[in-house]
């Protein structure tokens, strides 16, 4: 744990793991701050929970996973909040639910996502899909 239990802190700069579960919840328990810059995980559930439980936050910037499950809940439990830049996941259930829990909250750039389910989805092409039937493949 780094910034775990950290509130109303803003996290700024690079973030980056490499291996099993080495970022966990750096920035799991930040609440009511900010997370900018990148997140860069590679491996099984680097990032896990890195932004997982930011409430009321923004996360602005570059968002990367590369492996199984590895952003999963990344943005998953942001309420209320916006998410800004580029999400990008490759690899099996790589993003999954990474905008499937956003409530309330809006999601600007650009998206690389398999399912969404409910939030709102802002492309530069158009809207994302509020249903999980649909996937999205952006280029």
């Amino acid at each position: 744990m780094v910034v775990g239990g950290t509130v109303s802190q803003s996290v700024v700069g690079k973030v980056v793991g490499i291996g099993s579960c080495v970022i966990g919840n750096v920035v799991g328990m930040v609440v009511g701050g900010m997370v900018v810059g990148k997140v860069v995980g590679t491996g099984s559930c680097v990032i896990g929970i890195v932004v997982g439980m930011v409430v009321g936050g923004t996360v602005v910037g570059k968002v990367v996973g590369t492996g199984s499950c590895v952003i999963g809940i990344v943005v998953g439990m942001v309420v209320g909040g916006t998410v800004v830049g580029k999400v990008v996941g490759t690899g099996s259930c790589v993003i999954g639910i990474v905008v499937g829990m956003v409530v309330g909250g809006k999601v600007v750039g650009k998206v690389v996502i398999g399912m969404v389910v409910g939030g709102r989805g802002v492309l530069a092409h158009g809207e994302l899909p509020s249903t999980c039937a649909e996937s999205i493949s952006s280029s």
